[in-house]
């Protein structure tokens, strides 16, 4: 009786779990598709009427504008470009600067990572765009893809997050290596990245993330 009883309990905690999820999914995911729907109407519908969720006369002017009118391609081709270069080399400076931090002891070790985390985590985003717009100026950057990318090649959270996965690395296998002879660069390819993989795609995916937002 007691399991029976415990059975309905849980189930009853299930289904309201479920009713809890499915309605912030709704509430999450309803800016989204209003989003979509508006690109299906007409500027003069989303002027006059834009809290209606769906269009009352579908179009792809929107879209056909778009594609017609702007280098939209060019903007595509750049994004992907700026994406996929930034999240290779933030995942190879942040495992390998985990990396160095963690195994490595010298002076400078904890201030150097004190200093990483300040810099990008306690300041905030906005009161650095007058500085970095001034540094890109300087550099001859300006209007150049070439500022998309550069600024963005160290993350903070990236280093972070590698550290603490190579800090819980068992010592012994580092010392087995060096013991073989093992290079620096070669324990970072054989060792480091194949133990901190979840790091590495958590990283990633905030990474992906922000970028998108």
């Amino acid at each position: 009786i007691m399991k029976m009883l415990k059975d309905k309990k849980n189930r009853k905690l299930r289904i309201i779990s479920f009713v809890i999820l499915f309605l912030a999914a709704i509430v999450f995911l309803a800016p989204y598709f209003w989003m979509l729907s508006n690109s299906f109407k007409s500027t003069k519908e989303i002027l006059l009427e834009p809290t209606n969720m769906l269009p009352k006369q579908f179009t792809l002017d929107g879209y056909v504008k778009v594609i017609t009118d702007s280098p939209f391609f060019r903007w595509m081709g750049n994004s992907l470009f700026v994406t996929v270069i930034d999240t290779l080399v933030v995942l190879f400076t942040s495992s390998l600067i985990g990396f160095v931090l963690s195994k490595y002891k010298f002076k400078l070790n904890k201030f150097l990572f004190l200093c990483n985390i300040d810099s990008q985590w306690m300041m905030p985003t906005a009161a650095m765009m007058i500085p970095n717009f001034l540094l890109i100026s300087k550099l001859g950057w300006y209007d150049k893809i070439i500022s998309l990318v550069v600024p963005t090649f160290v993350n903070a959270f990236g280093i972070f997050l590698c550290k603490q996965f190579i800090d819980d690395m068992p010592k012994e296998l580092f010392e087995c290596a060096m013991l073989d002879n093992a290079g620096p660069f070669t324990i970072y390819r054989k060792i480091v990245l194949p133990g901190i993989r979840p790091a590495l795609r958590k990283s990633d995916d905030l990474y992906l993330f922000r970028i998108v937002e």
